[in-house]
């Protein structure tokens, strides 16, 4: 399996482990997959995650028995300009931007830290 197809599944697999309320679901593990999982933890979307060396276990989050994460969208790897990651970053409750960038794989916020632009993956809320 792919390493784009690899995160996708991931992605299928938290929406609906939240939507189940399940503490903890397990996925294939990908390069891509545990770099968009260490962006998904330091954001607080997730409690955590372990590499088991096929698999990777996701520990699920949840808020007043609500999940941490509302809406988990993937983009097909949509260019977007550090101008425009300011502009929508400025803005509360748009959530958070996941990006492929040449520094890694970053959210909107350590792009602008960082001060790269890249390819969206996955919008949060």
């Amino acid at each position: 399996m792919s390493s784009q197809n690899s995160y996708k599944n991931m992605v299928i697999q938290i929406r609906n482990g939240q939507n189940s309320r399940k503490p903890e679901i397990y996925t294939n593990s990908s390069n891509l997959s545990l770099n968009i999982l260490k962006v998904l933890k330091e954001q607080g979307y997730i409690r955590g995650y372990q590499f088991l060396g096929q698999k990777t276990k996701i520990l699920l989050k949840y808020t007043a028995q609500r999940p941490a994460i509302t809406k988990l969208e993937i983009v097909y790897k949509k260019n977007i300009s550090l101008k425009n990651l300011k502009k929508i970053s400025a803005y509360k409750g748009l959530g958070t931007f996941i990006l492929s960038t040449p520094k890694g794989i970053l959210s909107n916020y350590d792009c602008i830290k960082n001060n790269t632009s890249g390819f969206l993956l996955l919008k949060l809320l």
